[in-house]
């Protein structure tokens, strides 16, 4: 018997092995940087939804982030409304990503920041509002009388720190 064999032998029976394999091998995948990918839109959704699913939320909060890096909608894009849209439901999945990770304020602030933004949008008279989805719109209020209901305190402003 060679000695890397003998090795690996005393190795598997002493149970190193297995605890070798476990320290190594996660450490060994790739970790996935949505950011650095370059993905079609409906590509970074999909992942991000894949992520939520498995309640891998910040996983989900980098695939939609990156996708409002790569694809953002500015307001001079009053053409492009398919854009917006998107922008929307990615905004939406990024403030429900907190909400599932129990950040109340976050996600208060995400959703009512998402709401004003629809203000906005309807205000506008170069956009056609019929046009704009409002799915994003309507869970939003629906979510954030949920955290009402659980935590009326995530609606509070912060309470500023004293500085030394």
């Amino acid at each position: 018997m060679s000695k890397g064999t003998a090795f690996f032998k005393g190795l598997l029976l002493s149970g190193l092995f297995f605890l070798v394999l476990l320290v190594l091998v996660p450490s060994c995948r790739s970790q996935v940087d949505p950011y650095a990918l370059e993905l079609a839109p409906k590509e970074y959704f999909q992942r991000g939804i894949e992520a939520s699913d498995k309640n891998n939320y910040r996983l989900a909060l980098k695939y939609y982030d990156a996708y409002l890096q790569r694809y953002p909608w500015q307001p001079e894009d009053t053409e492009n409304l398919e854009l917006l849209n998107s922008n929307l439901w990615a905004k939406y999945e990024i403030a429900f990503a907190y909400y599932k990770m129990n950040k109340d304020r976050t996600s208060v602030e995400l959703f009512e920041d998402l709401l004003d933004f629809y203000e906005s949008l309807q205000e506008r008279k170069d956009i056609d509002s019929n046009l704009i989805t409002q799915g994003p719109q309507i869970l939003s209020g629906l979510v954030l009388e949920k955290i009402r209901n659980r935590n009326p305190k995530a609606f509070e402003a912060p309470e500023p720190t004293a500085t030394p």
